[in-house]
């Protein structure tokens, strides 16, 4: 089961320099990889997580 994006590049965020962790669509390593949790409904910045969620703190918004 993975838990962690651990092999994850400067390019699959916004700005990781800067502190800005939110996932570019290019972070297909992260993007749907995740296991559903009850326990975990919302990402970071309160979005519902997806039915496949994204690794990490932020689901990337899809809409964008």
């Amino acid at each position: 089961q993975v838990t962690n994006f651990t092999s994850a590049k400067r390019e699959c965020f916004v700005d990781a320099p800067k502190g800005n962790l939110h996932l570019v669509p290019e972070a297909g390593g992260a993007i749907d990889a995740g296991t559903a949790s009850e326990a975990v409904r919302e990402d970071y910045d309160g979005v519902k997580r997806a039915q496949k969620p994204d690794l990490g703190a932020d689901e990337l918004d899809k809409k964008k």
